[in-house]
């Protein structure tokens, strides 16, 4: 029992101890571990590159590529969490122990980076994280990383940055997808070259605020695959200020969103914008091309070769035409829309080419050509006879066919819709732009009525039988005369109250 309780009180001081042990067995392992830099967080700037490579350095180094001054960055190599130099104020060279893909991390002052189509810029494999580093310029930032894709789901601070120039010129794997796009370029005002030659880039960059930009020459040249992201969002960038937009969407093959409202008030330089955008097909009857206008000595200013090649449907360069006509135009400019056709726009296509001195606008509108398209027209008769089908041109007059004809049924006229809502008058309607069908509308022949014939004699009537006298089955006689019935039935009732009297009598006796 004393035993008991010597254990008892020893128990708490023995765990007391155990305690005190293990924390400071604890303390002392925290303190022999190397010191590590915290874990990877939102604020380093953050790359993938593969040092196998081609490049400038060894196939198990890369050099940080920077321009000019202002750099107080730390470098973790590896992404271990062991910073790998610290203070750096120039580029830095990583040397590895294996060659291959390996993460980098740069934290601190790094306000640019600078591949400008050199040193070891095919080695970079993507951008991982912009971090919320502050950047001065994106000019050239990647130009010609050709491996470079973009991941990042942050966004680059670009709140200093008036360059996107170059920034991913000739990037031929970037992708982006699944990356965050929705930069804020609010002070930007060049983004000359930007994609040019990204031919995979294809994300919605609609959101952007362009209305500082005053150049974006080439900014979407051979980029074959960029289309917005399917999105018409682009139709509502502020280019007011847009100066340069020479070769902007030039060989951009998949390009065809409506940027036909673009305030283009201030370009001048609109050269080979669109120059075969295969499938750009919409009207720029809302632009106004008041600065528009060659300049000698300046091979991007006017328009040639603008509009060459692309996929503008007769309708879109009608529009075009007709309302460039009636603005406010300088003179002279050259036009180039090679492979256009235009028809209802004969008349201002041909004003916008007449001297100013004659009452135009002095233009040279070159490599298109009058066509209208021809479009079927087929008659719907109904069960009527059939009509032959016709080949008439858009906005001409069909020829009004010989009228159908129907067994019991008189034709009263074609119709453009089956429900027989609008009349068409061959006098007046023009064929649209689409093949067309035109309803036969038919009235019944109303049938004669028949010969109703010689009105039939009344019959004599017939005598009544004598009183007492058989009329027939008893079936008959009751349906005729109605009376039997009520007899028998009063009969029966009072046979019955005859027999309750007699039945009572007797019982009573």
């Amino acid at each position: 029992m004393k035993y008991l309780q010597r254990r008892r009180r020893l128990l708490p001081t023995l765990t007391a101890g155990v305690m005190m042990l293990g924390v400071g067995g604890l303390t002392l392992l925290v303190m022999t571990q190397p010191a590590k830099a915290d874990p990877i967080n939102n604020t380093d700037f953050v790359m993938t590159i593969d040092t196998t490579k081609p490049g400038v350095s060894n196939t198990d180094q890369f050099t940080i590529p920077v321009t000019g001054g202002g750099y107080n960055y730390t470098v973790d190599c590896n992404n271990d969490g062991i910073p790998d130099a610290v203070g750096v104020t120039g580029s830095h060279t990583c040397t590895y122990s294996d060659e291959g893909r390996h993460t980098i991390r740069i934290g601190g002052t790094f306000p640019q980076i600078y591949v400008n189509n050199a040193g070891d810029r095919l080695k970079i494999m993507s951008v991982d994280q912009w971090g919320t580093g502050v950047w001065r310029s994106m000019d050239s930032a990647f130009r010609g990383a050709e491996n470079m894709d973009v991941k990042a789901t942050d966004v680059p601070n670009l709140t200093n940055v008036t360059s996107l120039q170059g920034m991913f010129d000739t990037a031929r794997s970037l992708k982006g997808e699944g990356a965050n796009w929705r930069w804020n370029t609010s002070n930007v005002t060049t983004t000359a070259n930007m994609f040019h030659g990204a031919g995979q880039f294809n994300q919605n960059i609609g959101s952007w605020n362009m209305g500082n930009v005053t150049s974006a020459g080439h900014m979407f040249a051979y980029a074959g695959a960029f289309n917005n992201g399917g999105s018409s969002s682009i139709a509502s960038w502020n280019t007011a200020k847009l100066e340069y937009a020479d070769s902007m969407f030039e060989w951009a093959n998949s390009f065809n969103q409506p940027i036909g409202l673009w305030n283009m008030t201030k370009a001048h330089a609109m050269v080979r914008m669109l120059d075969n955008a295969r499938a750009f097909n919409q009207s720029l009857a809302g632009w106004q091309l008041t600065s528009l206008q060659d300049v000698t000595g300046d091979p991007y200013a006017g328009g040639a070769n603008m509009l060459d090649n692309t996929a503008l449907s007769v309708q879109n360069y009608d529009a075009t035409l007709t309302a460039w006509n009636n603005a406010v135009l300088k003179s002279p400019v050259t036009l180039g829309a090679a492979g256009l056709k235009y028809c209802t726009a004969e008349a201002a296509h041909a004003a916008l080419q007449k001297t100013v001195a004659d009452g135009g606008h002095g233009w040279t509108i070159n490599g298109d050509a009058k066509q209208c398209p021809t479009y079927t027209l087929t008659f719907n008769t109904g069960s009527g006879s059939p009509v032959p089908s016709q080949t008439v041109a858009y906005t001409a007059k069909a020829v009004r066919p010989a009228d159908p004809t129907r067994a019991g049924y008189t034709f009263s006229g074609w119709y453009a819709d089956p429900t027989y809502l609008m009349q068409w008058d061959f006098n007046i309607h023009t064929m649209p732009n689409s093949n067309f069908t035109l309803y036969a509308k038919w009235n019944a022949v109303p049938t004669a009525p028949g010969n109703p014939g010689a009105p039939n004699q009344p019959g004599q009537p017939s005598q009544p039988g004598q009183p007492g006298a058989s009329q027939g089955r008893a079936g008959s006689q009751l349906a005729d005369t109605g009376t039997s019935l009520p007899v028998a039935i009063g009969a029966g009732v009072t046979a019955i109250i005859s027999g309750a009297v007699l039945l009572m009598r007797k019982k009573c006796s």
